[in-house]
């Protein structure tokens, strides 16, 4: 009954597509009791989960299960005759048309045409006959691989009825695929405006026009498209099946012991019989580890059982610690996962650019205003809609229309839209009308399909309006004045006593009341005390407690997935393609963390022992306690990260922490498929025996991922727990986090806290603002003044400085730390106002 519901588990884990009965067929437990295996001239063999593999016929042999025989050393084994291989070295160059999305390369057709074609495309539709022979293969790049749709009726309510005089779903012939065409044509969108100055749109409009009983043909897409491949790289591949590399010598003579062969078992259970016997610590990966094998002989030696397992589950061993772990690959599933979509985000970023300039060709050309309004909707337009519409304006809701001036029936769809926004209010007494391009197929009858995507603003293709106003390097830059009476504190890092020495004057002639201090030298620290106490200025020590002090080398650095070090990651981080683009935007330069060490770090008792002495230095006004918990140790994700680079950041991937996660769970955490980036591909990474990441919204294996995060975090929240009792000082504590967000982009909470009361916490999941604007009067809001600073970031950054100190509630730190020592000076000279 165990190996039963164990193998039931395993099976509703991972997507066995080989193994669901098929009709006509039988199961390998029949075929082999009809063909029985003769271990006395045969010997020994071994095949996993018999009774669930089914063949596509009676009489195929094994060629029909999809299995064939393997001999390996003293057994023979019965095993998949190919195995999936995940190739996400990425070392072809891409074919960026390859990637593009359908619509994204309608785009480009858009900006290929003649004025000719224009017309007939928002008319009649573009056909292949209408093209020249280089738009022909765009066209034919956009058309799906099989061409079906669905023909259905429009019923009351936007529901769907069938249609009882035509099929409901049709298939066009490869002829008549030549014929299909391409159609442009503009909806209206009904723009609205929320009570809280916010904008949208009312929902559903266009199943709202629909009228009842007219036709609704719409593509199914459903056709097979490949999925193997990403940008023109092949990245799933289907192998003759062999045993991949591993990190476990199945030749090892420490493998050579006999082990008895028993007639069911499940693959946890014959890794651990194998393991107890050679003296090795072996795991089997949870998505396979309930699978059973069934043994015929006797014994068989170690390594060769080991290897045939391996074989039947298209996996390898991989070490961990000094664990063993059966699964898919040396590589983790998940370190895939994220190297790719990295590489697919860095190259959309590439295609956006580039759609942006076929738009502007396109509204450049004039050809796009022939784009007519779809006619035969319900909803009628009038001479004040028209007239708005035709007036150059973003659909923002800068401008609008009053309510009176729309026909009847779209104040009912105005009013009928507070329905749509439960959580604030609609306002009714104005609207924004405005035109949307729709693309679609007209079959060769002449029938049109349903829209498939918005092509945006019709103003956006009809006006060229060149590139987007350079706001950023163009706006003035002045010097910051911080006003008297703040309690601004600034931040310092160094273990260098002559540039120590000159930090207090440098802050109080900028107009900072408090100079913080990270540094790992008790003269350092003793001589910024002297010279702030001449000066009036409170001094307080940093203390980062994960960071190794400059030049010290450890053993064991915090890692990400991808085996970096924070400083590796930081760098990868910022020259991604996601940052780049959008640290102007935010205002926000990356900020080095330096080496972070690992939470069982051997050189961590001793540096937190230094710290801890610094601490008790006469004079200081308290210590500050921040990032005690680094990216990856927050015990809880968010819905979704905004860029796929966010990623790279979490760590907690050292080896200790892997391994004592997949014994108790039986997962290795670089297996575990992060599925919260928003990929919209539809790339097959399943792999047979071990999932498929696309099944599952979140993660993979199914709950892994939030108890990777809870381990993680309670390892650190224990060692914090472990140098926090320790501590004497006033603190003023960085809150941690319940969430992992994005970025802390305008700053974090650092507030009073007393050591013998629970650690302050923050339980938002928006960081973006939230926790800057939220800090209480006696705390403060520490921002970390990234450097260099790109000119394009400058006034931006100014900006949400200035920001800050009109609005926050609490007081204001700037963290320096990252600015070398030699450029302290100028960087304050430039930023803030002496005197």
């Amino acid at each position: 009954m165990m190996i039963t519901t164990l193998a039931a588990l395993a099976l509703s884990l991972g997507s066995q597509t080989r193994i669901a009965p098929r009709p006509n067929g039988q199961a390998l437990t029949d075929y082999l009791a009809k063909h029985p295996w003769d271990v006395s001239t045969r010997g020994p063999m071994l095949v996993v989960d018999p009774g669930l593999v089914w063949s596509s016929s009676v009489d195929g042999g094994l060629r029909s299960f999809d299995r064939k025989e393997f001999a390996l050393g003293s057994l023979s084994v019965i095993a998949p005759t190919e195995m999936v291989y995940i190739d996400a070295s990425l070392k072809e160059p891409p074919n960026l048309y390859d990637g593009l999305p359908r619509t994204d390369k309608v785009f480009y057709l858009m900006s290929v045409l003649d004025a000719d074609q224009w017309k007939i495309a928002c008319t009649s539709g573009v056909g292949l006959a209408d093209l020249r022979q280089d738009q022909k293969a765009v066209l034919r790049s956009i058309l799906p691989s099989q061409f079906t749709y669905d023909n259905e009726l429009v019923g009351k309510g936007n529901s769907l009825l069938p249609n009882p005089n035509s099929p409901a779903k049709a298939t066009l012939s490869p002829e008549e695929e030549q014929g299909v065409r391409l159609h442009f044509f503009q909806d209206v969108e009904l723009g609205v405006k929320l009570q809280n100055g916010g904008f949208s749109a009312v929902s559903a409009q266009l199943g709202d026009r629909h009228l009842v009983g007219k036709p609704y043909l719409r593509r199914s897409d459903n056709a097979v498209e490949d999925q193997t491949t990403l940008y023109g790289v092949q990245i799933r591949k289907v192998l003759d099946n062999r045993l991949k590399p591993s990190d476990l010598n199945y030749k090892s003579k420490a493998l050579d012991v006999p082990v008895p062969l028993v007639k069911t078992a499940t693959i946890g259970e014959a890794c651990h019989a194998v393991g107890a016997a050679c003296g090795l610590k072996l795991v089997a990966d949870v998505r396979i580890s309930g699978l059973t094998v069934a043994g015929y002989g006797e014994s068989a030696r170690a390594g060769d059982i080991l290897q045939a397992i391996a074989l039947s589950v298209t996996g390898t061993f991989r070490k961990v610690g000094e664990t063993y772990v059966l699964t898919s690959d040396l590589e983790g599933i998940g370190v895939k996962r994220l190297r790719i979509d990295a590489w697919k985000s860095d190259l959309e970023g590439q295609t956006r650019r580039r759609v942006q300039e076929w738009k502007r060709t396109i509204g450049g050309k004039g050809g796009s205003r022939s784009i007519a309004m779809r006619t035969g909707g319900a909803l009628p337009i009038n001479d004040a809609m028209a007239k708005f519409m035709s007036d150059y304006h973003e659909d923002d809701g800068s401008k609008t229309l009053p309510a009176s001036q729309l026909p009847p029936e779209w104040q009912a769809v105005l009013n009928s839209g507070t329905s749509h926004f439960a959580n604030t209010q609609l306002r009714t007494d104005v609207a924004f009308p405005y035109g949307e391009v729709f693309w679609n197929f007209v079959l060769p009858d002449g029938r049109p399909l349903e829209w498939e995507e918005s092509l945006g603003h019709v103003q956006e293709l009809t006006h060229d309006r060149g590139p987007a106003p350079d706001y950023l390097s163009k706006s003035e830059f002045r010097t910051i004045e911080l006003r008297s009476g703040s309690s601004a504190a600034a931040l310092f890092k160094t273990d260098d006593l002559s540039v120590a020495a000159k930090l207090p004057e440098l802050a109080a002639s900028h107009g900072f009341e408090e100079v913080w201090i990270q540094t790992w030298s008790g003269e350092c620290l003793k001589e910024v005390l002297k010279k702030a106490s001449a000066l009036h200025l409170r001094a307080r020590l940093v203390l980062k407690p994960w960071e190794v002090p400059h030049g010290k080398r450890t053993s064991k650095p915090d890692r990400n997935i991808l085996g970096q070090t924070s400083v590796q990651a930081e760098n990868l981080f910022e020259n991604s393609f996601d940052w780049v683009e959008s640290s102007p935007i935010w205002g926000r330069p990356p900020i080095g963390p330096g080496t972070l060490m690992a939470p069982d770090d051997p050189s961590r008792d001793a540096i937190w022992h230094q710290l801890i002495e610094l601490s008790k230095t006469d004079g200081l006004s308290g210590v500050v306690l921040c990032d005690t918990e680094p990216r990856g140790y927050e015990p809880k994700n968010t819905i979704y990260y905004f860029h796929v680079s966010g990623h790279f950041l979490d760590l907690g991937y050292t080896a200790p922490q892997r391994e004592q996660f997949l014994t108790e769970n039986q997962v290795d955490p670089v297996d575990i498929v992060d599925r919260r980036i928003l990929n919209y591909d539809k790339l097959d990474l399943s792999l047979p025996f071990f999932g498929d990441p696309r099944n599952v919204a979140v993660d993979q294996p199914s709950g892994s991922l939030g108890k990777w995060n809870r381990f993680r975090a309670e390892i650190n929240k224990r060692a914090i727990q472990e140098l926090t009792s320790r501590m004497t000082p006033p603190i003023l504590a960085q809150p941690r986090q319940q969430f992992r967000d994005t970025l802390t982009l305008d700053g974090v909470q650092v507030l009073p806290w007393d050591s013998r009361s629970e650690f302050p916490e923050i339980t938002h999941q928006e960081s973006l603002q939230e926790e800057a604007d939220n800090v209480p009067d006696n705390g403060f809001c520490l921002w970390q003044f990234g450097h260099p600073v790109d000119p394009a970031i400058r006034p931006r950054m100014r900006d949400n400085i200035l920001r800050h100190m009109k609005d926050a509630k609490g007081m204001l730190a700037f963290d320096f730390s990252s600015v070398s020592e030699k450029e302290v000076q100028e960087v304050l000279d430039q930023w803030f106002r002496k005197g």
